[in-house]
C-alpha cells in the first residue's frame, strides 16, 4: 500500500468517490471551525489520486492556516498553486487561503499579489 508512485496514479471511480468524500466532510468541517474532525478526513485518505491532489492540498493549507501555522500553509498552497488546470474555483479558494496567511506573516506583497491575481479570476 505504501510505495511512493500510488500517490501519482490516477483514481478508479470508487476510489475517486471515496477520496471526494473525505474532502468534501473536510471542507465541511473547516466551515464548521471543527478544524480536529477536518484534520481526521485528510488523514483517512490512502491513496491520493492526481485529480484529488490540488484539492488536498488547498485543504491542508487551510487547515494548517486554522491552527496558525501559517509557514506550513503556505508551502502547501504553494505545492497545490503548482498543479495544472485549476478550476476557477479552486484557485479563487487558493488564493484566499494564501492572501491571509501572507498577511499573518506580514508578508504584504506576496498578500498583495494573491488579492490582485483574484481579482483576474
Amino acid at each position: 500500500h505504501g510505495s511512493g508512485n500510488l500517490c501519482r496514479s490516477r483514481g478508479t471511480d470508487q476510489q475517486l468517490s471515496a477520496v471526494q468524500y473525505h474532502l468534501t466532510m473536510a471542507r465541511y468541517d473547516l466551515e464548521q471551525e471543527h478544524i480536529q474532525a477536518a484534520e481526521r478526513e485528510i488523514w483517512s485518505i490512502a491513496d491520493l489520486p492526481e485529480e484529488s491532489r490540488a484539492e488536498y492540498l488547498i485543504l491542508r493549507g487551510r487547515i494548517a492556516a486554522k491552527k496558525e501555522q501559517y509557514e506550513n500553509a503556505i508551502l502547501y498552497l504553494q505545492q497545490a498553486r503548482e498543479v495544472e488546470g485549476l478550476s476557477r474555483l479552486l484557485r479563487r479558494e487558493l488564493l484566499l487561503a494564501l492572501e491571509r496567511c501572507y498577511s499573518e506573516t506580514q508578508q504584504y506583497k506576496q498578500a498583495y499579489e494573491c488579492a490582485a491575481a483574484q481579482r483576474e479570476l
